[in-house]
């Protein structure tokens, strides 16, 4: 639940909308620790990405044109 929190809260503070990746170490007496941030998805072969996916049943394609959209058609 920490995690969950911690990664909304990043999300809100730099303001990213469509995605971001965040790696964390858990260290078991000093907590949890913030080792990356990405905030473009790698779209190579087999990467973390791709592998989420096809695990939600998506095609990365589908993916990348959903954010182009939203970021081309966002209000300034």
């Amino acid at each position: 639940e920490k995690m969950i929190s911690f990664t909304k809260n990043l999300h809100k503070h730099l303001n990213i909308q469509h995605y971001l990746k965040s790696d964390f170490v858990l260290h078991p007496k000093k907590g949890i620790f913030l080792t990356q941030i990405c905030t473009s998805p790698d779209l190579r072969e087999g990467s973390h990405f791709e592998q989420s996916c096809k695990y939600i049943g998506a095609e990365m394609s589908h993916i990348i044109e959903h954010f182009l959209e939203k970021t081309l058609n966002k209000k300034v």
